[in-house]
């Protein structure tokens, strides 16, 4: 909709054409022979056909490419000079028309700003020579600043008549008057910037260009090979190439620490045969964002061909094709150009992050094979995904992101070709204007055959501006149609001819507005507008407003409307223009959005009490426990603390489900699990609430169900625990809950939606039947009518707002239930009526599991997080802490204290690494905390992993950190950690750790994994 909204187009078109972007863009354009130039040189000495290079070098020799390097040379490689000068001469041009009696030669503004750019470089240290490096495409954001600036200041200075000496000389012409003339202005504005120049240095900044690149890079130094750090790296250097800056040069450094680094590391795993731990490498933007190239400039040129019929567009878009298919975008970019566009801008930044997000799921999925080989940069696209991936896979990917590029890019073609359009109305209107007013006078008057020729021309001229006047009009899309005085049709746009129910325009030319449209609107609003275009027409004011209008087909539809007066020569008004803008759906949207931020609001409202209750009640209990000498009170207030801290942990542990969902980053992990203990477990959830409230729990299990069932237990368990918890509240006491299962043998049609996950630890079973388990949760409680089962299952909203005041909850916990049965490949549903109760059930695909030894299994037991290690005594084992917080020390050292195991404390990571260098083999087990002063936990472990001691590889490392996210885990992981421990800690957890890793002392496993 927003395409359609007029006020929005006229901004982007007073944008587009503000003076400083229209003196950028000149600019590039001038720029552009150059530019095809280096980019032919450039594609000739890097076509990569591997027998045309032999060829070359049998034909000319093995210093073939010097030709196209000396071409490079003179064109791309000195681009901002080029650029500098450019603007200077634009800015004196525009300069010269605004103020005809104060002019400034052009190439002296022009050879000024190259002046002043060279002013601001750093000199080489071989014989002060300028650094190459910065001539190119590196150096052209400080080049179009400089430009600009320098310029401004030249101009603003020569506008001084004391600043300006006269000199005039018959015998050099003009050259010197204009040279004498800007002599003092262009020396000042020299010495200014050289000036700066000395300024910048004092403060220690020995180079401009290095100091601009070295702020551009320092925000993503040190960030993670992840899917956020992939985002913002592709935002940021795309949002520099749109500056000007070349992005991909600019964050080298971050490439190469990140990405080129993760790539050389995949290579390696896969050549020792194991898994590639990354997913973003170098090869991987390269490939399958950029396509060889900065911002998939193909999807852009393909957007411009389906679009743009004809016209200069198009002929850049061909000669920038070719190039464009071996990655060399200089043509495109500065062409058309997309530096400094704003109608570019949206899609050429946010573009690259969609393709990251959507190559990532691929590889997430196992649909894309991870990066680890290097590919030319100028590999052609679907080639060069085939050499990444080593499968049609990578190609198929490519081509998936080329579409979804074009479908991002067309509307943006689409408003461009809108603007074009604005700026020709509005030359238009400048030539009427121009026709009627003295200029024209003045071209009539002229003496002479000059004279006769001149009005001659221009009679003709405007005479076919008048008549075209009617084509114009007839080629604007939307409703604009114009009416006289009388309100009679005079001309209107194909699109009012079709919305009227006419085909021909010459139908409605002459004929009353309330005639024409009686058949499609209602009469009260041709009454309205009937009165507002007279009102327009005498007082020769404009009329805006938003009107919701039922059109006679049935339909309600939301219009803006403008009406304007239509002036002749003198003010003289002979009509009105009526436009109309469909703005029906942006209307509903906006609704919606409202609709949607009111639940928001009343969601955290909700939320905030679901928090700070239960922290009122701990920070309460602790003052009065401090307060009391009574053991028993002490005792009462820690069991209502300890509740208060696990109904937190809760609705923290909701919040940080949904985030996962939204973020897509939520997974089911399959293992094979008992269905009966997996049903107590759940229905131990609400054991005591149901005591508390005197009700009646009954449980029903289909006997078909097999012992043993294979799928995500725990998730399960949380749905089935979300439907109780939520029976139970909504319940009255003395009232009654049930749950029952069934088998469903045969897979129902509406859950076939593939389950979303890691595969099984055993085999895939995939010659077991498709079968369902079926949950119904019963209760007797208060109901929920019909209107409020439609957005039950919706993110933040209950069936009524008064639910979370009086019952309690954050309302999040049936959207999760839904999503993660979702997610498994089921549905949920609710039947209810209001004071009846309610059944909410679900359905999910299940495969029959496999009994094995659990009660024997280490791994099964540890899985479980059962008490196994509880009880068991580690005496003669030794434990490295190493954790900053002290109640975090205290905590551990409290818990483990029945173990008997022996506990060193390192408050930093720098000093649990000196501690395990002095002794490595007097540790057993290292509990490490990941955010350290000093030395963080994942640098600490990277350093014992690399001591030369055989126990350094040895010792069992466990990652103890509130950081629970799935990237969090594998982060762990890949610095050399075995494990992973989550805060806040968990006694059977803490103990399982320990059972598993040191009883009886074995080797240390493979890590878990998240």
């Amino acid at each position: 909709m927003a395409k359609k909204n007029h006020s929005i187009l006229l901004l982007g078109a007073r944008i587009n054409n503000s003076e400083t972007l229209s003196i950028i863009r000149n600019a590039l354009t001038l720029t552009l022979p150059v530019v095809i130039a280096g980019a032919g040189a450039v594609l000739i000495n890097n076509f990569p056909i591997r027998a045309y290079q032999n060829f070359m070098g049998i034909l000319f020799g093995d210093n073939w490419r010097s030709f196209g390097g000396l071409v490079w040379n003179g064109t791309l490689a000195v681009l901002s000079p080029i650029m500098v000068f450019t603007i200077g001469y634009n800015i004196a041009e525009r300069h010269n028309l605004k103020n005809p009696d104060n002019t400034v030669h052009p190439i002296i503004g022009g050879c000024l700003s190259f002046c002043t750019l060279f002013s601001l470089m750093e000199a080489s240290p071989l014989d002060w020579a300028i650094p190459y490096n910065w001539l190119g495409v590196n150096g052209l954001f400080l080049a179009i600043i400089v430009g600009l600036l320098s310029s401004r200041l030249f101009l603003f200075l020569c506008k001084f008549p004391r600043l300006r000496i006269q000199f005039f000389s018959e015998d050099s012409g003009t050259a010197l008057f204009h040279v004498f003339a800007a002599l003092i202005p262009a020396v000042l504005t020299l010495v200014i910037f050289v000036l700066i120049k000395g300024c910048i240095a004092l403060l220690g900044i020995a180079d401009i260009h290095a100091m601009i690149y070295d702020l551009m890079t320092k925000p993503l130094k040190g960030m993670g090979n992840n899917l956020g750090t992939a985002l913002i790296f592709n935002f940021f250097r795309h949002f520099l190439w749109f500056l000007g800056i070349h992005g991909s040069n600019a964050l080298e450094p971050i490439v190469t620490e990140l990405y080129t680094s993760a790539q050389q590391i995949n290579a390696l795993a896969l050549e020792m045969g194991q898994e590639a731990p990354y997913i973003f490498t170098k090869t991987f933007f390269d490939t399958y964002i950029s396509m060889g190239g900065s911002g998939n400039t193909l999807s852009l040129l393909i957007a411009l061909f389906l679009i743009r019929k004809k016209g200069g567009m198009k002929s850049i878009a061909k000669i920038s094709l070719v190039p464009a298919v071996f990655n060399i975008n200089e043509t495109l970019m500065f062409g058309l150009p997309v530096v400094l566009n704003p109608v570019y801008f949206v899609p050429f930044v946010i573009l690259p992050m969609i393709l990251t997000a959507t190559s990532w799921g691929a590889a997430v999925l196992g649909f894309l094979p991870i990066t680890a080989a290097d590919v030319s940069w100028t590999t052609p696209v679907f080639i060069s995904g085939w050499v990444a991936s080593n499968s049609l896979a990578g190609s198929f990917m490519q081509l998936f992101n080329l579409i979804l590029g074009v479908l991002v890019y067309l509307p943006f073609v689409r408003m461009g070709d809108r603007l074009r359009r604005l700026r020709f109305e509005s030359t238009y209107s400048e030539l009427l204007k121009l026709g009627t007013g003295d200029a024209f006078e003045t071209i009539k008057n002229q003496p002479g055959e000059v004279g006769a020729i001149s009005r001659m021309l221009a009679n003709d001229l405007f005479a076919s501006i008048k008549m075209n006047e009617h084509l114009l009009l007839t080629n604007t899309s939307g409703i604009i149609f114009m009416l006289d005085i009388q309100l009679t049709f005079i001309l209107g746009s194909e699109q009012t001819v079709s919305f009227a129910g006419y085909k021909d325009m010459r139908q409605m030319i002459g004929r009353p507005f309330s005639e024409l449209f009686s058949p499609i609107m209602p009469q009260d609003w041709i009454e309205e507008t009937s009165k507002r275009c007279l009102e327009v027409i005498e007082t020769n004011n404009s009329q805006n407003y938003e009107e919701e209008i039922r059109v006679k087909a049935g339909s309600d539809m939301v219009f803006q409307i403008s009406l304007n007066p239509a002036e002749e020569k003198g003010g003289i008004c002979r009509g009105v223009v009526v436009a109309l803008v469909d703005v029906t759906e942006l209307y509903h949207a906006q609704q919606e959005a409202e609709k949607a931020s009111a639940a928001k609001t009343s969601f955290l409202a909700n939320m905030s009490h679901e928090m700070r209750t239960p922290m009122n009640a701990i920070i309460g209990m602790t003052n009065i426990a401090k307060a009391s000498s009574s053991l028993e009170q002490k005792n009462y207030c820690l069991n209502k603390i300890s509740e208060a801290s696990s109904h937190l942990l809760g609705v923290i542990n909701d919040i940080l489900d949904m985030s996962k969902i939204e973020a897509n980053k939520m997974e089911l992990s399959p293992v094979n699990f008992s269905f009966l203990k997996m049903i107590q477990k759940a229905a131990n959830v609400i054991n005591y609430l149901i005591e508390q409230k005197h009700q009646q729990f009954t449980l029903s299990l289909d006997d078909r169900i097999p012992p043993y069932l294979e799928g995500d237990d725990q998730r399960l368990t949380q749905i089935i625990a979300n439907l109780l918890t939520n029976a139970v509240k909504f319940t009255p006491a003395q009232g009654s809950i049930s749950l029952k299962t069934t088998w469903l043998p045969a897979l129902p049609d509406n859950p076939s939606a593939k389950p979303k996950g890691k595969d099984s630890p055993r085999n895939n079973q995939e010659d077991s039947p498709p079968c369902a388990i079926q949950v119904d949760v019963s209760d007797t409680g208060i109901g929920i009518n019909g209107e409020q089962l439609t957005r039950l299952f919706s993110t933040f909203e209950q069936a009524d707002s008064g639910t979370s005041r009086k019952y309690g909850g954050t309302g999040l916990g049936l959207a999760i239930s839904k999503q993660l049965v979702e997610m498994m490949g089921g549905r949920i549903w609710a039947v209810s009526e209001l004071g009846k109760g309610a059944t909410f059930s679900f359905i999910v695909p299940i495969k029959q599991g496999y009994a094995e030894e659990e009660a024997t299994s280490e791994s099964a037991a540890f899985r479980a997080g059962g008490e196994t290690g509880q009880g068991e005594d580690f005496s003669g084992c030794r434990l490295l802490l190493a954790e900053d917080v002290e109640i975090n020390r205290e905590i551990v050292i409290t818990l483990l204290e029945p173990s008997g195991i022996a506990i060193d404390c390192a408050v930093n990571g720098d000093e649990a690494v000196k501690m395990f260098s002095a002794d490595p083999g007097r540790y057993d087990l290292i509990f490490m905390d990941v955010q350290m002063p000093v030395m963080d936990g994942y640098e600490a472990t990277r350093l014992i992993r690399g001591f030369p001691a055989q126990e350094a590889q040895k010792v069992p490392i466990v990652a103890m950190t509130a950081n629970v996210f799935k990237e969090d885990i594998v982060k762990c992981l890949a610095s050399g950690m075995n494990d992973h421990l989550a805060k806040p800690l968990s006694e059977e957890d803490l103990f399982a750790k320990l059972q598993f890793y040191l009883s009886p002392k074995k080797k240390p496993a493979e890590p878990t994994g998240p």
